[in-house]
């Protein structure tokens, strides 16, 4: 059972921030160009559904509708692309309403092809080694896990775990898969949620639950799981780190350290492990992810100072919600503070006057630039998915998309 997070005291501001939120991005609807899910008009059709259901307003239903109805039409005019912007996202968007929701919408004709089409791109990306969750191979799987129960989409998912097999590297018990920055001529392990090694454990859990190549998946699990309790053991002896897991190891073994995000960092690997260990029954994962989790409720006050933004990806939002997810399930009274810390870390965030409802997201130093978004991974409708997630009972299922539950 879901349950609201916030006092009754305090519910009005945060329905007057989702208000602000839902008009400007209404408002903006005309002039927005990107299709894809998580940074165009599929992810804010998922965005209105939601609001619908906790305002009831037909209104916002008819919106969603005709967002996704818009998207799928785009299809024939776009490149498959990848989960973010490409078909996969898009037609997750369609499914993930369909399957939770049972949506009065009958879709524009999808190609009959398209699931040919979307695993010869998967297959593609993962010969490049590209698995990444969200821009490779993963994320093509995340859509056919969404499309299931089917033989055929059985048949990619059991390819597609053949071939994160097969592009994974094995030291002992030890398993990982390393990542190639071309744009920063970078080789190393990314360890994070949405681009590196937690979404691939996030992921197999799911597989996992399917029964789809069980053995196969579980020992991927297994060897992922010890290469992080690894990383965990490096960085106890790394001097001054307050991280309990490196963002990042480049292949010559220098481990990087990274502030808290639902993204990257220790928030997202204790959720992977925390995932691991109820799939697997293993209690000590389980006790390692709650060490890990408490741990970082010592970094709240420390750290929001170089947090810039607001976002689910980097920001205030991203953490609320991990949080928040974690004190669902574990029932622990210290997870709810903390997502209620973020949460009005994530109100103060949102007094921008040059941004969009008060929010603006960070570009990074080496740009130095703030932008309005409306999307859900970098804007203001991931914002408002957290806030609906906190102030109603409805489960955001919405953050399989970001491979959060």
């Amino acid at each position: 059972m879901w349950l609201p997070i916030i006092e009754p005291s305090q519910l009005s501001t945060f329905q007057k921030k989702l208000e602000e939120i839902t008009v400007s991005i209404e408002e903006e609807l005309p002039r927005i160009q990107r299709i894809g899910l998580l940074g165009g008009i599929a992810g804010l059709s998922v965005f209105f559904f939601y609001y619908a259901r906790m305002t009831g307003k037909i209104k916002y239903y008819d919106i969603s509708s005709q967002l996704l109805s818009q998207s799928i039409q785009s299809l024939p005019h776009l490149q498959p692309d990848t989960f973010s912007k490409g078909y996969a996202g898009i037609l997750w968007a369609y499914q993930h309403l369909k399957n939770h929701y049972s949506i009065d919408f009958t879709p524009p004709l999808i190609p009959k092809n398209i699931h040919t089409i979307l695993t010869d791109f998967m297959m593609d990306e993962l010969s490049k080694l590209n698995y990444d969750p969200l821009h490779g191979a993963i994320g093509y799987g995340t859509y056919f896990l969404e499309y299931q129960p089917s033989d055929e989409v059985s048949s990619y998912l059991s390819n597609l775990v053949k071939g994160l097999k097969k592009i994974s590297h094995k030291k002992g018990k030890k398993r990982y898969w390393e990542t190639i920055n071309e744009i920063h001529s970078l080789k190393g392990v990314n360890s994070g949620l949405t681009h590196g090694m937690a979404g691939i454990v996030v992921f197999l859990t799911r597989l996992y639950k399917t029964g789809i190549c069980k053995e196969i998946v579980k020992d991927l699990l297994e060897g992922a799981v010890e290469y992080f309790l690894y990383l965990h053991d490096l960085m106890q002896t790394k001097a001054q780190s307050i991280s309990c897991f490196p963002v990042w190891v480049s292949s010559d073994g220098q481990l990087s350290s990274g502030t808290l995000a639902l993204g990257f960092g220790d928030l997202s690997i204790a959720l992977a492990l925390w995932h691991a260990s109820n799939v697997l029954e293993n209690n000590v994962w389980k006790e390692k992810a709650i060490n890990v989790f408490s741990k970082s409720l010592t970094r709240n006050t420390k750290e929001t100072n170089v947090i810039k933004d607001a976002s689910l990806s980097l920001g205030t939002s991203g953490m609320a919600h991990i949080y928040n997810r974690i004190y669902h399930y574990t029932g622990d009274e210290r997870f709810k503070e903390a997502a209620r810390y973020w949460l009005f870390e994530t109100l103060e965030m949102g007094k921008n006057e040059t941004g969009v409802a008060g929010y603006s997201a960070w570009r990074g130093e080496s740009v130095n630039r703030r932008d309005k978004e409306f999307g859900i991974i970098e804007g203001i409708a991931g914002i408002g998915l957290v806030l609906i997630s906190s102030i109603s009972p409805i489960e955001p299922l919405w953050d399989k998309c970001l491979m959060v539950s």
